[in-house]
């Protein structure tokens, strides 16, 4: 079997006219599908002689929203935050107007969110940056999925022992400046009545949970004490000595607050299945003691879909990070009448929204002016400066930009669509 792969542009069509000749094929122009603008799309092409499939994964870098509802009908939009909606400190003010006119026109939005933060919380600082809560169908947050699970933890043990099991010994990694995180407790005069923080003590650990990157909560279950990002890894290390789970509440790796990226405890779960890995613990263990609560898992998308009254995820074997993946999710789901619904996701995370979306049957849209603004597009990513160059419509994103960022990453998958920032 001889396999020729090849990228190619409008001024070389030529030559992989030859290519395919040469592989005993006969493809013309048209079947090519070529007559577009090569600076908007990402195209791969896959030759396979004698029996050919040809594979074409197209994106396209569009100024805003409207340009992407022009094209397709959606009947609903899942939200990312920090990156789309807001800096982490100030709302983008074009963000602002474009959720607005999506509420105008009937377009249902729902913020999915991998934030530590709760449900409520959330919306509460969306209301204060300047959003309007009707604006939103509702919210899922990962700090959300977390809380619900630690009690529902919390009940299985109370369902196997027939009475009140002592609290659970947790050490736990936390925000100091972004807002402390606290961990549930059924009881709120009692706030280490379900969970038992440890402090430092990681010896007397059974759980792990990173709700943050700044530091750790101390035994009383209110203090935080801060400590360097280097202090919490080696920390970690005498808790996977020990294979102690490890519960993520913010799957992310960074996030963007004020322009700047902030290590996020996404990358305290990496580690720590790296420190699995060094304790020759195999690939299968360390993926049940390791839980991510938040995008690209789907639980998210699950509870997005019960927000909108819709039919649970369609789910196919997913995209992983570092697999091949020739083809994309159907983005059609249907809602309980059975009429189909078309579902958009826009983030600015090619591991968490972009894989999140595409693996629960979504379209996507990847935000460039988050997370990857000032390393890959050279653009700004806190509000007011974004505001600025668009408004002198200075915010162009090049094809070969995003091709350097799905190469960096090894992506598994391609957005649908690309946009510097979340604008109507």
């Amino acid at each position: 079997m001889i396999l020729f792969k090849t990228r190619f542009f409008w001024h070389n069509l030529h030559v992989t006219r030859r290519l395919h000749r040469a592989a005993g094929l006969r493809v013309s122009a048209r079947q090519l599908h070529l007559r577009i603008d090569m600076s908007a799309l990402r195209v791969r092409a896959l030759a396979v002689h004698p029996l050919c499939t040809m594979f074409v994964l197209a994106y396209a870098i569009l100024p805003g929203i409207a340009d992407v509802l022009a094209r397709r009908k959606y009947d609903a939009v899942v939200l990312d935050q920090f990156g789309v909606l807001h800096d982490g400190k100030r709302a983008y003010p074009f963000a602002i107007d474009c959720v607005r006119e999506l509420h105008r026109r009937h377009v249902p939005c729902v913020v999915a969110s991998n934030s530590s933060r709760l449900r409520e919380d959330c919306l509460e600082q969306l209301e204060s940056l300047g959003f309007r809560r009707e604006w939103f169908a509702g919210a899922v947050t990962s700090g959300q999925l977390t809380q619900d699970a630690l009690l529902e933890l919390r009940q299985a043990l109370r369902n196997r022992q027939r009475e009140e099991p002592p609290a659970t010994r947790v050490f736990h990694t936390n925000w100091t400046d972004r807002g402390r995180a606290t961990l549930p407790s059924r009881k709120p005069d009692n706030l280490t009545y379900d969970y038992k923080p440890v402090g430092m003590r990681v010896e007397d650990a059974e759980l792990v949970v990173t709700h943050g990157t700044e530091g750790v909560t101390q035994e009383d279950g209110q203090t935080v004490a801060p400590l360097p990002y280097a202090t919490l890894v080696s920390l970690l290390r005498e808790c996977a000595r020990r294979q102690l789970p490890l519960w993520c509440s913010n799957p992310d790796l960074v996030t963007v607050v004020g322009g700047v990226n902030y290590v996020m405890p996404g990358s305290l779960a990496q580690a720590y299945e790296k420190m699995l890995a060094d304790e020759d613990v195999d690939a299968e263990t360390i993926r049940q003691l390791v839980l991510r609560f938040g995008k690209p898992e789907l639980p998210v998308y699950e509870t997005v879909h019960r927000i909108l009254g819709l039919e649970p995820v369609w789910r196919k074997p997913p995209a992983m990070v570092h697999q091949s993946t020739a083809t994309r999710a159907k983005s059609v789901t249907e809602d309980k009448t059975g009429a189909s619904t078309r579902l958009l996701a826009i983030g600015d995370s090619l591991l968490h929204d972009i894989l999140g979306g595409h693996n629960a049957g979504m379209d996507t849209v990847l935000v460039a002016g988050g997370i990857y603004a000032r390393e890959f597009f050279g653009i700004p990513a806190d509000a007011e400066s974004a505001a600025s160059i668009v408004l002198q419509n200075k915010c162009e994103i090049k094809a070969a930009a995003v091709e350097y960022l799905l190469h960096h990453f090894d992506s598994p998958v391609t957005p649908s669509f690309v946009t510097a920032y979340f604008r109507w």
